[in-house]
């Protein structure tokens, strides 16, 4: 990736964070950042020697009128001496309530695959809309989103790019089944008339400890047309300790 083509997409990605700096000034709308890190190793020896690493970082700053949120994902699997998989994943969100249920959000979030799993060198995607809290109670709450955007991706094999606009629909529902234990559901469509994709992570976690939790979750990404030689549909199962702040 060039420097130029970094710059553009670090610039793209700062638009959302730097409207909430702005938007977010004033003291009395403003609240402390809260958000969850997370981090899991599996290591295999015998036959096969493996070793897999995920973290994540999640950031929400919640107030009456913005809530916004970082979103970072790092993944590497090593076989032997040798790095066999490397994923990384940014986002930044910024939801305005303009009323107790609806708000509009614009999203960002860049997608960096190593080892071409997907075929793409990268991915780049933005955009804008309306979403609605359709249950808010003391157990469960739900949100959806939709509204249109623009994909940008960076094709591995060929160096080429893609360039398309997109409707993205997108689900967030939480269920608090104790008073430590929860179960997380995520859903995000990005429709494109070249390429639709689907990515759902289904999540429980449970507390350990005080601000220590236990997390075991299962992560689904289905693109309707993958590029040649790469399966439709990629998985992945995690299990990790979350620590809350």
């Amino acid at each position: 990736m060039s420097i130029k083509n970094r710059s553009l997409i670090v610039a793209a990605m700062m638009v959302p964070l730097s409207v909430t700096l702005i938007s977010t000034v004033s003291a009395e709308d403003s609240t402390a950042w809260k958000g969850d890190t997370e981090l899991g190793f599996v290591l295999t020896d015998g036959n096969t020697e493996t070793r897999t690493v995920n973290g994540k970082l999640d950031l929400t700053d919640d107030s009456t009128k913005w809530r916004n949120n970082i979103h970072v994902e790092a993944l590497n699997t090593s076989e032997a001496e040798s790095t066999s998989a490397e994923k990384y994943l940014a986002s930044l969100k910024t939801d305005y309530k303009f009323s107790g249920s609806d708000f509009v959000f614009t999203t960002t979030s860049y997608e960096d695959d190593r080892f071409n799993a997907s075929g793409y060198d990268y991915q780049v995607t933005m955009a804008a809309g309306y979403g609605r809290t359709v249950i808010k109670s003391e157990l469960h709450t739900l949100d959806l989103e939709v509204g249109p955007g623009y994909r940008y991706s960076k094709i591995k094999a060929t160096g080429n790019n893609e360039e398309e606009g997109i409707i993205r629909t997108a689900g967030k529902y939480r269920w608090k089944m104790s008073k430590t234990s929860e179960f997380q559901q995520d859903l995000n469509i990005d429709l494109g008339e070249e390429e639709t994709i689907s990515k759902s992570v289904t999540a429980v976690k449970a507390q350990i400890v005080g601000e220590l939790a236990m997390k075991v979750s299962l992560a689904f990404r289905h693109t309707d047309e993958p590029l040649d030689g790469n399966d439709s549909t990629d998985t992945e199962t995690a299990l990790t300790l979350v620590y809350s702040f």
